[in-house]
């Protein structure tokens, strides 16, 4: 199936060189869509730079190596029915699929090395590699994929030109990744800037690697040009239209991901900036469920009871304040009591951790809260009153 190291001499004696021509047409269709694959492996990588599950993490890595592999095949196969050439061409169906897998790989583990934003050389080689592999393995498979009635020879120091081209071109997408990382202003334009880098970078790979095969025949045989099939051109454009499809859906899962994790840093911002104002506020903050228990206190609040941190959680309001409104109260009476309180203001004598007792004027106000059970929390705001002598 494979014959993969064609290096062997041809005779020239009873073999000749057939010149190949191309349809720029295709080939400027290929760069088109190399452009578009990477722009869908910024858009997922941009993603995996932003996510904060493991989870998402892993569905956008999956995501970008599909999308944009797929992407790089189609640019790759593009180019192949770019490769005119003056005898019939057909391909073999299994090695072709093969080669559709092959770029996902490859993208998928340099996706892997990037998504950490661990950036050092080493990192960058090895995530190149990665995609020279990768690239390279799918650009020779689809080529061994060619079925023509003709003799295929890889010239030695193009095969090696290719090689080390591939890895140089590979390192190239690498940093203009790591330059989109960088970004901060006119990230769109940068986007399209890039992706067009990558895309032409992309394009040098695959014909690079068709430049290094020379195709012989044998020297007696005639033939005529064959004109480019109006069905390849059309199936090149119908594989155009389903990466471009696939690229515009992952940048909609991206837009709708952003904009969800937007609304969640806005979330957490809020109740950062809640917790921090009631933290340092002058007053004792002491929020208690409907039976009297306290489920929270701010600081000032651990500072005017003399309790330690936390070990205020789960005391019971009757025991940190004397009150006649309060005491000899069951959990049932005590919730019709404190029902009775809210939007009031009374004094009462609180108790601190030692016994001592100290005055303090207590207000009431409630929100709920909807979890499993509704449950009623109400506000007890505490004021030290200064006692004359």
């Amino acid at each position: 199936m494979f014959e993969f190291w064609h290096f062997k001499s041809v005779s020239t004696e009873i073999y000749k060189v057939i010149e190949a021509d191309y349809n720029y047409f295709l080939v400027t269709l290929s760069l088109l869509v190399a452009s578009f694959a990477a722009y869908a492996l910024l858009v997922a990588l941009e993603q995996t730079w932003l996510v904060g599950t493991n989870k998402a993490l892993k569905h956008w890595k999956i995501l970008g190596s599909v999308v944009s592999g797929l992407g790089i095949w189609a640019m790759h196969f593009t180019g192949m029915l770019a490769f005119m050439l003056p005898i019939p061409v057909s391909f073999d169906v299994g090695l072709t699929i093969l080669s559709v897998f092959v770029p996902m790989v490859g993208v998928y583990f340099s996706i892997r090395l990037l998504a950490k934003q661990d950036f050092s050389f080493v990192t960058v080689q090895c995530s190149a590699l990665c995609l020279t592999i990768g690239l390279s393995s799918m650009h020779f498979i689809g080529i061994e994929a060619i079925k023509i009635e003709a003799v295929m020879y890889y010239a030695p120091l193009l095969f090696i030109t290719y090689i080390v081209s591939a890895h140089l071109l590979a390192t190239v997408i690498i940093y203009s990744i790591i330059k989109f990382h960088s970004v901060t202003r006119h990230v769109f334009i940068t986007k399209i800037i890039i992706s067009t880098v990558i895309g032409i970078a992309l394009v040098c790979m695959h014909y690079v690697a068709m430049a290094g095969v020379v195709i012989y025949i044998y020297i007696d045989n005639t033939f005529s040009f064959y004109n480019m099939n109006d069905a390849a051109v059309a199936f090149s454009l119908d594989i155009a239209r389903i990466v471009l499809i696939m690229v515009a859906t992952t940048i909609l899962f991206a837009l709708v991901e952003k904009r969800l994790l937007k609304a969640e840093l806005k979330i957490k911002h809020s109740a950062i900036r809640e917790k921090d104002i009631v933290e340092n506020m002058a007053d004792g903050l002491l929020t208690i469920n409907s039976s009297g228990i306290v489920e929270s206190i701010n600081s000032s609040g651990f500072i005017m009871f003399g309790y330690e941190r936390d070990s205020l959680i789960g005391c019971n309001l009757q025991s940190l304040m004397k009150s006649k409104r309060f005491q000899h109260l069951s959990a049932i009476s005590l919730d019709k009591a404190l029902q009775s309180c809210l939007g009031q203001t009374f004094v009462a004598q609180g108790v601190k951790q030692d016994g001592s007792e100290f005055p303090i004027e207590v207000n009431f106000s409630k929100i709920s809260l909807q979890t499993q059970d509704l449950t009623i929390f109400n506000f007890c705001r505490l004021y030290t009153l200064e006692v004359a002598d």
